[in-house]
């Protein structure tokens, strides 16, 4: 699996992905990609509603700010309701609670004096596939979440400047949010109850040092707002292979995906590791990052979804 999985993050951060910036043909190959694993995994698509009318029964949400196309790639794993694996169809499904897993996909694209690739192998072919690893776990029959687990993967994060010299990212978990609050989406009938969002976003550099000074090491965790107590009681064990940082927690708040939830007092979980220097740079390639780290940490969130599935 630990193959696999990097070969997902080679392909998604290769030369023929471009940087994956919106409405370049890179973007579009990583769209088809990432589909292909939805669909892989049999997710179920979300319906935009709109005056009781639900359309685009699709993986793909698109959407626009005049300058750019952008698209959310969205899929549900229905939840029992039960700690234990029942038919579905035995269970009231619209109050089961959904948590929303999300990663974004986008990237810079090339640099526009050298034309050099931005590849964003950590940031953020990573996050994605640890969604991918997340879609097979909970996929399975003896797997079956508890909450319906929406996944997404989130365009339009990065900051872009725009022809009227606005400069705006988090756009794809904005217009997501703003859709859901106004009643918008759907689930194969299944209504859409968010509870939390756990964000994923770049999870495998393991420098030791950043612009000359220490790392924080580990993989970390925003969100918890200082009830450490908490948490650790719906973690469980695996609370302790995280790192929780109130500075990082503040700094990190208004710049990652889990904003556009938290913004509207949904709860929200962030997971990333420190700032590095290859960072939104040409040097975050496939060969930059630690293979161990990567598929560490992937086996550290799968094991904390598992345990926040169950006592959330």
């Amino acid at each position: 699996m630990k193959i696999k999985l990097l070969n997902h993050l080679k392909v998604l951060s290769s030369k023929k992905m471009n940087g994956r910036k919106p409405g370049t043909k890179g973007h579009k190959i990583a769209i088809k990609y990432i589909i292909s694993q939805f669909k892989k995994r049999r997710l179920l698509t979300v319906t935009n509603c709109n005056n009781k009318e639900c359309t685009n029964k699709s993986y793909e949400h698109s959407f626009d700010n005049n300058f750019a196309q952008f698209t959310n790639i969205m899929g549900m794993i229905p939840g029992t309701g039960h700690l234990s694996t029942v038919d579905t169809d035995t269970v009231d499904t619209d109050t089961i609670g959904t948590i929303v897993i999300t990663a974004h996909y986008d990237h810079l694209g090339t640099d526009t004096n050298t034309n050099e690739i931005f590849y964003g192998a950590d940031d953020n072919a990573s996050g994605v596939v640890t969604l991918f690893m997340m879609m097979k776990w909970f996929s399975q029959k003896n797997h079956k979440p508890r909450h319906n687990l929406l996944f997404i993967c989130f365009d339009g994060e990065e900051s872009y400047e725009y022809p009227d010299g606005t400069n705006t990212g988090l756009l794809g978990s904005s217009h997501f949010v703003e859709q859901y609050l106004a009643g918008k989406f759907n689930s194969d009938k299944q209504q859409i109850n968010i509870v939390l969002n756990f964000n994923i976003d770049m999870i495998c550099n393991n420098d030791q040092t950043h612009q000359g000074k220490p790392r924080i090491k580990g993989l970390m965790v925003n969100g918890i707002n200082g009830k450490i107590k908490y948490w650790k009681q719906i973690i469980g064990p695996i609370y302790d292979k995280l790192t929780y940082n109130k500075q990082k927690e503040t700094e990190w708040y208004e710049s990652q995906d889990a904003y556009s939830f938290a913004k509207h007092n949904i709860p929200w979980l962030y997971f990333g590791v420190d700032d590095f220097d290859n960072y939104h740079t040409i040097k975050d390639r496939f060969d930059s990052i630690d293979p161990n780290v990567f598929w560490n940490n992937i086996k550290i969130l799968v094991n904390v979804m598992i345990s926040i599935d169950k006592q959330f």
